[in-house]
């Protein structure tokens, strides 16, 4: 397939400077980072929802000295435990 695109003369020297590294022209750079993005994309999308957002799990601060995300568990446990002994359950 071909595309074609306007840059300014400034971005296609920028383009040939980043491929200069890997001797690739300007077109040869922009075909491996539309790969690279494709192949990345695809590589998530095959991944489960728990890998992509390992190390992200608590810790968004919710701001002052509340600790929302500490023990939830308990928490909504005890919330049930109370809605049945009034009833609402």
């Amino acid at each position: 397939m071909t595309i074609t695109i306007e840059l300014t003369p400034e971005k296609e020297a920028a383009l040939r400077e980043k491929g200069r590294p890997a001797r690739k022209d300007a077109a040869a750079y922009v075909a491996a980072l539309v790969e690279q993005d494709i192949d990345e994309a695809a590589d998530s999308a095959e991944r489960p929802l728990s890998e992509l957002l390992e190390g992200l799990t608590g810790v968004v601060k919710s701001g002052g000295n509340l600790r929302l995300s500490e023990n939830c568990g308990e928490q909504f446990a005890d919330y049930l435990v109370e809605k049945r002994r009034r009833g609402h359950l």
